[in-house]
């Protein structure tokens, strides 16, 4: 389990709602990359392990017989992969709330005005 854990806790720091937010980062990741690693910013950039990601899908919905367009998922899944990465952000006070998060996997709320905060 301590793979769902956030970094806090394991400094003595206390469970809070940005720690299930952690826990659901992690399962986003998962889902989506198939294994609960993500990426140690001083070895990967963000963006690097986004592409790196979207790549291994792209392959993957090429070959599926989808009734949408191959940028269409892309786009769902990239969205996904930043909520992901938001959620298990190291600090947990740039973790988002968990009502943005909903609006954000949902396209409600523009990532990008997120990431900028």
């Amino acid at each position: 389990f301590s793979g769902y854990m956030p970094p806090e806790i394991f400094h003595g720091g206390t469970i809070t709602p940005k720690s299930d937010i952690f826990s659901l980062g992690v399962i986003i990741m998962e889902v989506i990359t198939g294994h609960k690693d993500y990426p140690d910013v001083t070895r990967e950039s963000p963006d690097d392990y986004i592409e790196r990601a979207l790549t291994k899908w792209r392959v993957v919905l090429q070959i599926s017989p989808c009734n949408e367009s191959l940028e269409t998922y892309s786009k769902q899944i990239k969205r996904c992969i930043q909520v992901g990465l938001m959620c298990v952000n190291p600090d947990r006070t740039k973790r988002p709330p968990i009502m943005q998060v909903i609006d954000m996997l949902q396209g409600l709320k523009d990532i990008s005005t997120v990431l900028t905060m």
